[in-house]
């Protein structure tokens, strides 16, 4: 059984979720309305999460992932100890036809309680490849680790 798979850090990069998952099948694009990017420390890093943010936005990447492409992210994200799962209505736009539907979808999301912290800049440059790579606006990726910062 396949699942749709929101992504909106690291694995935006689409090397990394290649080299990660076996058989990600890339869907399409999205907005997270209401929620914004944050990068929260772990205790030993940072890492990117969302966080609700009224008026705020998050744009993702939507993967269609199988069974053992789950159970590979469940362990990259330390769930259910570092992130939590939450299922998602969301309105997709098809990367090949444009056409727009909407999906479930279910979204990995750090505990709101870990404090705001510095991501190595291995793994920001990560992320913003991953930016890059779906051509979103870089600002807020930029703007997520300005927010960091405090």
């Amino acid at each position: 059984m396949r699942r749709n798979y929101v992504a909106y850090g690291s694995n935006l990069n689409k090397m990394q979720m290649g080299k990660r998952c076996k058989n990600p099948i890339l869907i399409g694009t999205s907005t997270i309305k209401d929620y914004q990017l944050l990068f929260k420390f772990d205790g030993e890093d940072s890492y990117l999460t969302i966080e609700k943010n009224k008026g705020s936005f998050v744009p993702v990447g939507i993967w269609s992932i199988d069974e053992e492409d789950e159970k590979v992210l469940d362990d990259y994200e330390d769930f259910p100890d570092l992130y939590y799962k939450k299922e998602m209505k969301l309105i997709v736009k098809d990367v090949k036809t444009g056409e727009e539907s909407t999906m479930d979808c279910f979204v990995y999301i750090m505990d709101e309680e870990r404090p705001v912290g510095r991501p190595s800049d291995f793994y920001f440059e990560t992320c913003l490849e991953g930016y890059e790579d779906f051509v979103f606006d870089s600002n807020i990726l930029f703007e997520a680790l300005e927010r960091s910062k405090e």
